[in-house]
């Protein structure tokens, strides 16, 4: 699948969440193929890549440095749940790609410079329409008004 693919997929999935924080899709590529995706949850306590990690756990695929995850929206590297961060989870998996089509304007630097410091290589799709349909997307399902616009 091309980058392009994988993201239209992603945002098919993410209508399937109705997330009031906003919907966020992620998946996990090996080799051009997808392992795992996931939206996140509707209740708003699970991450989309949260979700992706317990997939592989829980079907003993161990993830490997040359698998891209790939999300709708930057990584958090907060949460205010008290679970584990999604950078953090990413650290502990041993991925080493990440790509993205929306920064989380409020955390960027911080997610950057946290993944950056870890040997991970994170950047944002070059694709100016993934990036504009990602942002419309994530906006339109933010019901939550103590959330955050992208």
């Amino acid at each position: 699948m091309s980058e392009k693919e994988i993201f239209e997929y992603l945002f098919e999935l993410s209508q399937t969440s109705k997330d009031k924080e906003g919907s966020v899709a992620a998946c996990l590529v090996r080799n051009g193929e997808v392992l795992f995706c996931a939206a996140s949850s509707d209740d708003s306590m699970f991450h989309a890549e949260e979700l992706i990690f317990q997939q592989a756990k829980e079907e003993w695929i161990d993830i490997e440095p040359s698998d891209v995850l790939y999300a709708i929206i930057e990584p958090c590297n907060k949460r205010n749940s008290g679970k584990t961060d999604c950078c953090s989870l990413i650290i502990i998996s041993g991925i080493r790609n990440v790509v993205f089509a929306v920064p989380n304007s409020t955390l960027t630097k911080e997610t950057q410079k946290m993944l950056k410091e870890a040997g991970v290589n994170i950047r944002q799709t070059e694709n100016k329409e993934t990036i504009e349909k990602a942002k419309k997307l994530f906006n339109d399902t933010m019901l939550d008004p103590e959330g955050y616009k992208l």
